[in-house]
């Protein structure tokens, strides 16, 4: 799967898509992917290991990546088999779920210890400034 998918900066929103869902969806069907290296890339595809990062708009390396799996099927089976176990061991609703369970049970433990200690300034608590 190819998606050398390119933003500018923009400051307001960071850079680049935070996280690229379309990615893990290939890799759990045993397709491994090539990306620019930015983004939400950066956080599922491991270079060399269940994908390809190629530097952004490097279209020289991206094709060398392409090829790369085109002439190299040793290297695309070895890759296709480590991004399934990739999803499965950082993606799959288990752990998704296990993930949720501890944010939820971390926000309430953040409540009740501000309920402790009487702070009604979460804003402060979370290290955060109201701007005003």
């Amino acid at each position: 799967f190819v998606m050398p998918s390119s933003f500018e900066k923009n400051i307001k929103f960071g850079k680049g898509e935070g996280f690229g869902i379309v990615y893990v969806e290939a890799m759990a069907l045993g397709i491994p992917c090539i990306a620019y290296s930015t983004g939400g890339a950066l956080d599922i595809i491991e270079e060399n290991k269940n994908g390809r990062l190629v530097p952004q708009k490097n279209i020289i390396k991206l094709s060398e990546a392409i090829l790369d799996y085109y002439w190299n099927r040793d290297l695309l089976e070895n890759h296709a088999n480590d991004a399934t176990q990739k999803v499965e061991r950082d993606f799959a609703f288990p752990v998704f779920q296990r993930n949720v369970q501890r944010l939820f049970l971390s926000v309430e433990d953040f409540f009740e210890d501000s309920k402790r200690t009487h702070s009604h300034d979460i804003g402060a608590r979370l290290g955060i400034e109201s701007g005003l």
